[in-house]
């Protein structure tokens, strides 16, 4: 009898202090406004412009959120189909999503397929430098993050040969 309460009791400190979280916030009050007022700007956004800063900010409060991973995800796509050729909205993403490196990858590689990356490559480069930091990083792979690595000095290498003046 005695195991099983003290099972029991472990199991209930695990449990708190794995949604500790939630409590500690209020449960997620700050994030869950911050979110209603991204999406009423969001239905108010009038160029694409302002349904990127509102999505982007969409994003980045439902990643706050315990169970906003799918949906912070979600707005961060969209965000990117309306400016496929900003660096920078990738480098906001990966800013946002930086407690959820799984939900990272997921988008760097729907963004890497989505492109066949012929024009500018300054996009690729900054996916390429997230994915590496992700596998050098939260999700260890060190195979991918030399492959990431090794394909960062390739792009960089073609973008250098291909703004070079032609040899007359």
């Amino acid at each position: 009898m005695i195991p099983l309460l003290v099972a029991a009791a472990v199991f209930m400190a695990f449990l708190v202090l794995r949604t500790w979280p939630v409590f500690g916030d209020g449960g997620g009050r700050a994030a869950r406004a911050a979110h209603r007022a991204a999406n009423e700007r969001l239905t108010r956004a009038t160029t694409d412009a302002e349904r990127v800063e509102a999505l982007v900010a969409a994003g980045d409060a439902s990643a706050q959120l315990v169970s906003g991973g799918g949906r912070a995800v979600s707005y961060y796509l969209r965000a990117m189909k309306l400016a496929p050729t900003s660096a920078e909205l990738v480098n906001q993403v990966a800013r946002g999503m930086a407690k959820r490196p799984r939900g990272l990858e997921n988008i760097l590689w729907r963004r890497l397929g989505a492109e066949d990356w012929q024009g500018d490559r300054s996009v690729l480069t900054a996916i390429l430098m997230h994915l590496a930091g992700l596998y050098s990083g939260p999700l260890k792979s060190s195979v991918r993050a030399r492959a990431f690595s090794n394909l960062m000095s390739t792009v960089a290498a073609k973008g250098r040969a291909s703004t070079a003046p032609p040899k007359e």
